[in-house]
């Protein structure tokens, strides 16, 4: 599988429909110890808005980044040993909003859905914390979900990413319906 620097030196289109190219990106992004569980929570967040509306969502890798777009707003963004999650801030459990090393945004992160609320994070610290935000997470996708999609979710959408997720996981992710029948299977 390429390396980060060879995705760097590649072109974003290319590398958003290549399984190696996505996959070298998003591994050079997940330490090992949390790689597995990180790439479930987004499949699982992938999964969930598929279900809720399959033409309202879309992945998008770029070098050093990777982002799950929901409606309108990105609800999962990762970066170097760096975590973003889009939370419904009334769901938010008060235990999790005084643990050390998350950082919360105030609310109404964006107006296209309200309540919305960011937590930041390392890496390292989402297998631990997950499970306090989950239902968060989750209702927040629900909320996006009814928003309109996003004018750059299509073009930049990565097919690349599903398919490594499905691989990596062993499991079926779902493509976005507005894909073509060939690049959905």
């Amino acid at each position: 599988m390429p390396n980060i620097r060879d995705a760097s030196s590649a072109s974003v289109y290319d590398l958003r429909r290549s399984v190696e190219g996505a996959g070298s990106v998003l591994l050079a992004l997940l330490p090992k110890a949390s790689r597995k569980a990180v790439l479930e929570i987004v499949a699982d967040s992938i999964q969930q808005a598929h279900q809720l509306r399959p033409d309202r969502w879309g992945v998008r890798v770029s070098p050093g980044s990777f982002m799950l777009k929901v409606g309108r707003i990105e609800v999962i963004q990762i970066l170097p040993a760096y975590f973003h999650v889009v939370l419904e801030a009334r769901t938010v459990p008060q235990s999790a909003r005084t643990l050390q090393g998350l950082e919360f945004s105030g609310a109404a992160l964006y107006a296209s859905v309200p309540g919305s609320q960011a937590c930041d994070m390392v890496i390292s610290l989402v297998t631990n914390v997950w499970p306090m935000l989950e239902a968060s997470h989750r209702a927040l996708i629900a909320k996006a979900a009814a928003t309109g999609r996003h004018s750059t979710t299509v073009a930049s959408h990565s097919p690349g990413v599903i398919q490594f997720l499905a691989r990596e996981l062993g499991r079926r992710v779902s493509q976005p319906s507005y894909l073509s029948a060939g690049l959905r299977d």
